[in-house]
């Protein structure tokens, strides 16, 4: 049984962070799913020994969970830019994910207003697949809603900081991941950097 992530604990999340009892109510039914599917399977993978652990307070039988993570390359480049060379921020995700679009409305009313006290002529470019109404309404000069982009690597290798305010999910985060694939520095929380094993600064 190849888990993904927790749903449950990502329904669980959204639940507390939004106050909203309906959404515990489908976090305990991805739990009576997912409990089920572990005592039925003979092996179960996780994505992250942070997953593993999380699920053990559910499901005592760890002996038949196996932790695997994502695979990523380094991006080699000859021509890599140095941060001089580089401008703006960057955010990557799909908005079929429910935490992608939190995340977005976060930068925009809490984040980004902020950091525009200090720097007024900073930008942010917002990359994701099937955008709503409601994250194309942000669209500006400086809060760049561009939507699916097919080769992101360019956006990569210009950008000064990766952003990732992800205030509920569960898993480990791939846009992370890509971020650290080229190298590039990158901002986010205790929900998006689990499984990483960063230490906080």
């Amino acid at each position: 049984y190849d888990m993904v992530d927790f749903h449950y604990l990502r329904f669980k999340r959204e639940s507390e962070l939004l106050q909203n009892p309906e959404i515990m109510k489908t976090a305990n039914n991805y739990l009576r799913l997912e409990l089920d599917n572990c005592q039925k399977a003979d092996k179960i993978l996780v994505i992250s020994d942070f997953e593993k652990q999380s699920l053990k307070e559910y499901f005592e039988n760890v002996d038949k969970t196996i932790s695997i993570g994502n695979i990523h390359q380094f991006v080699t480049n000859d021509e890599f830019k140095s941060f001089q060379k580089r401008k703006d921020l960057l955010f990557i995700g799909g908005f079929e994910h429910k935490p992608n679009v939190d995340a977005v409305k976060y930068l925009h009313s809490e984040i980004m207003p902020l950091l525009w006290q200090t720097n007024p002529d900073i930008a942010i470019n917002i990359i994701g697949s099937n955008v709503t109404p409601e994250i194309e309404v942000f669209h500006s000069d400086k809060f760049k809603i561009l939507g699916y982009v097919e080769d992101v690597s360019a956006y990569f290798q210009d950008t000064r900081v990766f952003v990732a305010p992800l205030r509920y999910g569960a898993g480990i985060k791939g846009k992370i991941g890509q971020s650290l694939e080229f190298g590039l520095p990158l901002v986010t929380t205790k929900i998006g950097a689990e499984g990483f094993d960063f230490v906080e600064n």
